[in-house]
């Protein structure tokens, strides 16, 4: 099984350039998001878990930053959080009913109940709502505890 890294845009830049080489020495697979040449990586999923545990351990060291730095894409099933505030594609009543956009705020948490094309059917607590969420605002939580 695989999952996609991304970096999660400039704080998560400045996050890797200020601590690539410390990544690089530990996870030498990870060297092409490292060095800038691509946004995203697709790894295997013990490497994610390894990734999201060295970097949890570095924030938990005191290397500041305020958001998550990377994210990784959750399976379907998957428990996430949306890690930036959002406005958001809501499915009202039902699959042939209307959709509305609504303002979703950071930390709120959910589950994907399916992929689509470019965005994941997410179920969102507490409302039980259906919404659709790009995987650059969500994050998976079995790789990130830290998100809020």
């Amino acid at each position: 099984m695989y999952t996609t890294i991304t970096v999660n845009g400039l704080g998560g830049s400045r996050f890797l350039s200020v601590l690539g080489a410390k990544l690089a020495g530990h996870l030498p697979a990870l060297a092409p998001l490292l060095d800038g040449s691509v946004e995203s990586l697709e790894v295997d999923t013990d490497l994610a878990e390894e990734v999201a545990d060295f970097v949890e351990r570095l924030i938990a060291d005191g290397t500041p930053t305020d958001d998550p730095p990377l994210l990784f894409s959750p399976a379907v099933g998957d428990s996430i959080a949306i890690v930036r505030d959002a406005l958001l594609e809501f499915q009202v009543a039902g699959r042939r009913g209307p959709r509305i956009w609504r303002f979703v705020p950071r930390g709120t948490r959910g589950r994907v109940i399916a992929h689509q094309e470019d965005s994941d059917r997410v179920l969102l607590e507490p409302s039980r709502e259906i919404a659709y969420v790009r995987t650059r605002s969500m994050t998976g939580m079995r790789f990130w505890s830290g998100a809020r």
